[in-house]
């Protein structure tokens, strides 16, 4: 059970407002923090489970350099008790015209959060959630074959389906909720 919730970056694409307070009520935790980078979280260690949610295009918006922000992941490897999951638009897919630094930290992250669920005697697990870029405030469209677009509270269920208990046994997965967007690239086979 997630005692603390931490999200990165602060700042979150209009779309995605409130995605923290969302996914805590759904997990019933009432320790939230949002972060306002992760080097800090990498020398700190909680008592209890703590769960981590990596907005990767937004930190990328941010200013964030790609490398950085996978960089910054990455040292999480070794965090014991911590389940991470990383939140990135679908562009890397090739889908849309992304913006090509997301579409590069996109790519990594996947790489990196699969990378880090190999880990041996790990607490922690490591996922994606792979969204619509028109999520992110770039162009791009909200849906895919299915008529309904995407919406926020949709990215919130699977966040907090991967940090709950009923997706404990998930690790190094990658949930495309994109209403089967992903079915049109190469890449996701």
């Amino acid at each position: 059970m997630v005692q603390r919730l931490m999200v990165w970056p602060k700042r979150l694409p209009a779309s995605l407002e409130g995605l923290s307070e969302q996914v805590a009520a759904q997990l019933a935790v009432d320790d939230v923090v949002t972060l306002d980078d992760l080097s800090s979280l990498a020398s700190q260690r909680s008592s209890g489970h703590d769960a981590l949610v990596v907005v990767i295009d937004a930190a990328v918006a941010a200013g964030h350099a790609a490398a950085d922000v996978v960089a910054s992941v990455t040292a999480l490897r070794d965090h014991e008790h911590l389940d991470v999951v990383a939140v990135v638009g679908d562009g890397y897919l090739g889908t849309d015209h992304a913006d090509v630094g997301a579409s590069v930290a996109g790519a990594a992250a996947v790489a990196t959060m699969r990378s880090m669920a190999t880990r041996r005697d790990a607490s922690g697990r490591a996922n994606v959630v792979a969204i619509p870029d028109g999520l992110f405030d770039r162009d791009g469209v909200h849906r895919g074959p299915l008529k309904q677009a995407v919406e926020a509270i949709d990215v919130v269920n699977a966040v907090a389906f991967f940090l709950s208990e009923e997706g404990g046994y998930l690790n190094g997965q990658v949930l495309f909720v994109d209403s089967g967007r992903q079915v049109f690239s190469s890449m996701s086979a």
